[in-house]
């Protein structure tokens, strides 16, 4: 099991809730593991979620977003998402053009991009070396209004993204409209609890429980790893 993979474990698994509710502890644990400039945000994100518009909460994403350039960390899907999609991809030949949203350093992007694919990846803020990449097209735009068409892309994925809007069913709907074949979502299986590292707005503890506020019962979740995937076919 990755080390990754391990911790993850023990925290949403293991670790009971008064550890995991416990301020002092927590905060402990966020100075060795990460930059003591984000030690506030851990402390304060869920008192003062409930009085922070979209707009605002991104204030809060973009602080990590430096964090994680700092650290050369990019927190987005894990190497058994990756290659799930990478073999979707490759069993569906007739699909060319993806939309990798919410794409954070393009990991996800380039491999795609290499089965000679029609790649664009977007993130609400974009590295200005993605920006001049020749493999993908790389644009800085925001999932609540997605700037393409209806059905522009054959498969639009959303990596560890959901998790974070406010408006959850909104960012939803946008996924869908600019969807014309498949749409993959990838949410992290995780238990609510007050303090969290990684500064969610949503929890999903289990792969029912994203199924739900996805409203669609002929799509398909599923647990990989620590993640769930939902893959929803559209007819046309």
């Amino acid at each position: 099991m990755k080390r990754n993979s391990i911790i993850h474990k023990i925290f949403k698994d293991i670790c009971p809730p008064f550890i995991r509710d416990n301020e002092k502890l927590m905060c402990f644990l966020a100075r060795a593991t990460s930059n003591k400039n984000v030690i506030n945000f851990i402390k304060n994100f869920r008192k003062e979620l409930p009085y922070k518009s979209e707009n605002e909460l991104q204030y809060y994403y973009e602080k990590l977003f430096n964090y994680q350039l700092q650290t050369k960390n990019d927190l987005n899907v894990g190497a058994d998402c990756i290659n799930f999609i990478l073999k979707y991809s490759k069993n569906h030949k007739k699909y060319q053009s993806y939309l990798d949203c919410a794409c954070g350093g393009g990991e996800l992007s380039f491999k795609l991009a290499e089965l000679g694919l029609n790649v664009t990846g977007m993130d609400f803020i974009i590295n200005d070396d993605l920006k001049i990449s020749k493999k993908a097209v790389f644009i800085e735009g925001n999932i609540l209004n997605i700037p393409f068409n209806d059905n522009y892309f054959d498969v639009v994925i959303s990596g560890h993204t959901l998790e974070h809007i406010i408006n959850i069913q909104k960012a939803i709907s946008e996924l869908r409209r600019v969807t014309k074949y498949t749409l993959i979502i990838i949410v992290p299986c995780q238990r609510e609890y007050r303090y969290t590292f990684d500064l969610h707005v949503h929890f999903f503890p289990y792969p029912e429980s994203f199924h739900r506020i996805m409203q669609n019962p002929n799509g398909k979740c599923f647990m990989l790893d620590n993640d769930i995937i939902y893959i929803e076919e559209k007819l046309i």
